[in-house]
């Protein structure tokens, strides 16, 4: 995975040519080497600096949440 930074930060797969959308305004690295148990995803932890909070999260279940309950969230 490659990070594209211009207008918007995303993750760029040159290998499926598939671009994930992350969140913006902090800093992303990788989380321990540790991958998403439901699609093997590595897992990214995002963190907006000294004052806001830090949290991990999986790119393709961000993109394509795997539940009904968290599809229903994302499009409200």
């Amino acid at each position: 995975m490659k990070l594209v930074s211009f207008n918007t930060s995303r993750l760029h797969c040159p290998i499926c040519n598939e671009t994930y959308n992350v969140p913006q305004n902090g800093a992303l690295r990788a989380y321990n080497d540790i991958r998403c148990p439901l699609d093997d995803f590595e897992l990214i932890e995002w963190n907006g600096g000294a004052r806001a909070k830090s949290y991990t999260f999986c790119p393709y279940c961000i993109n394509n949440p795997p539940f009904e309950l968290a599809q229903d969230r994302v499009t409200k």
